[in-house]
């Protein structure tokens, strides 16, 4: 026979007959060095450092809104290539267990940088052209 009881943290527990615990896996650590770029056209790149405890593999948030889904374990690196060019988003990573999601990473800012057409090019598409 065994019992639920919830330890100091508030953490459900099992007490088990032979008055071992069976303590639930706890929270993974938070990923860490995460660095969005600022110099791509076509993307921004995340990457990170994964934290101890991460057995699911992790999400990545812009602007605190989730734009990845489960980036697989063993991966640290998501290209965004939703955001708009010239746009300044702050991402942040949290890493995945079977306990759930840990705290979200310290944030860096990444841009997606604007193509400019040459303003030959610009006047030639107003006069008509391409």
């Amino acid at each position: 026979m065994s019992s639920h009881i919830a330890n100091e943290n508030g953490t459900d527990s099992i007490l088990l007959e032979d008055g071992y615990f069976l303590l639930p896996e706890g929270l993974p650590e938070t990923p860490t060095d995460v660095f969005a770029t600022d110099n791509l056209t076509d993307k921004v790149a995340i990457t990170w450092t994964a934290g101890i405890g991460e057995t699911g593999g992790h999400r990545v948030y812009r602007d605190g809104e989730d734009i990845s889904g489960v980036v697989a374990t063993g991966t640290a690196t998501y290209d965004d290539t939703t955001g708009t060019a010239g746009v300044t988003y702050s991402y942040t990573v949290k890493a995945i267990n079977d306990a759930g999601l840990s705290a979200a990473s310290s944030a860096d800012n990444g841009i997606r940088v604007a193509i400019k057409i040459p303003q030959f090019i610009h006047h030639y598409q107003q006069a008509g052209g391409l």
